[in-house]
């Protein structure tokens, strides 16, 4: 069985680590040093990441294992840590335990534009899918608007002439 991997040296959190994706994204980390497969980083090694990779503040941090409808971190592979951060940011930061790395930052700011996401794409649960029946709906309206725009200017035109 002829597989893929792709091997980067890198830092988590505090320690150097080989992380081993394979051609089916299954990710493996492993200590630099003595070669020992490792486990998750702990919730403290997930505050550190937020400390001392962002200029954020965090002040609490859960562990997330089941999807939400409409979630912040939508699309993305559980588990992920969400870090809490403080005042002036005030948001969420979402960090992959299995390699340590920030996979998104939450503020005031971006959920005002996912809101204006939302009204654009006319999906207002899940804020994914901008291929649904409303949107559909409104451009069948739109196109038919134009058609018979240009179907009026035709007749006009004509009618002008005479």
């Amino acid at each position: 069985m002829d597989e893929d991997f792709k091997i980067i040296l890198k830092k988590r959190a505090q320690s150097w680590v080989y992380e081993v994706q394979s051609s089916n994204k299954k990710t493996k980390i492993f200590n630099a040093f003595n070669g020992q497969q490792l486990s998750s980083i702990s919730q403290s090694e997930a505050i550190w990441v937020v400390d001392n990779k962002t200029t954020m503040k965090p002040i609490g941090v859960e562990l997330i294992n089941e999807p939400k409808i409409g979630s912040e971190y939508r699309g993305r592979d559980l588990p992920l840590y969400r870090v809490r951060v403080e005042k002036p940011e005030s948001g969420v930061v979402y960090i992959d335990p299995t390699t340590g790395d920030i996979m998104a930052i939450r503020t005031t700011l971006w959920r005002a534009w996912d809101f204006l996401w939302s009204l654009h794409i006319m999906d207002y649960r899940e804020r994914d899918d901008f291929s649904h029946w409303l949107i559909r709906i409104f451009a069948a309206l739109s196109v038919l608007t134009v058609v018979s725009g240009i179907v009026l200017w035709i007749i006009s035109s004509k009618l002008a002439q005479n």
